[in-house]
């Protein structure tokens, strides 16, 4: 059953795209799911290896990459590809950005020209 729901969990979250809102909470996305935090939470945990905001920020930073390299978006500064990504702060997106690729963002758009 948790394999079940990671899917669905993971389908859902990506398919509507709702790591986007930047309000987003365990219980938001628990409801928007239709199963319980308590679920919800156990699935992230043990499905993924992962707590709710690694999840959530992950989906962020890839979504951040493509903002990053999108011609669209040339125009955006990194707090404007941050809150486009669903991240509140521009160091939060920055150090999660960092964490996760190794890069800054910055060097990230370099390092991919």
């Amino acid at each position: 059953q948790v394999e079940e729901l990671k899917t669905i969990v993971k389908r859902k979250t990506v398919e509507e795209k709702l790591y986007l809102d930047p309000s987003l909470t365990l219980s938001i996305l628990s409801a928007k799911i239709g199963i319980s935090t308590h679920e919800l939470s156990y699935v992230i945990n043990n499905g993924l290896g992962k707590n709710f905001y690694q999840f959530i920020n992950e989906l962020r930073v890839e979504e951040a990459k493509s903002l990053l390299l999108a011609d669209d978006t040339k125009h955006l500064d990194l707090l404007g590809i941050a809150i486009r990504a669903g991240f509140n702060s521009k160091t939060t997106f920055y150090t999660t950005f960092k964490k996760l690729t190794q890069l800054t963002p910055n060097a990230y758009i370099k390092a991919n020209l």
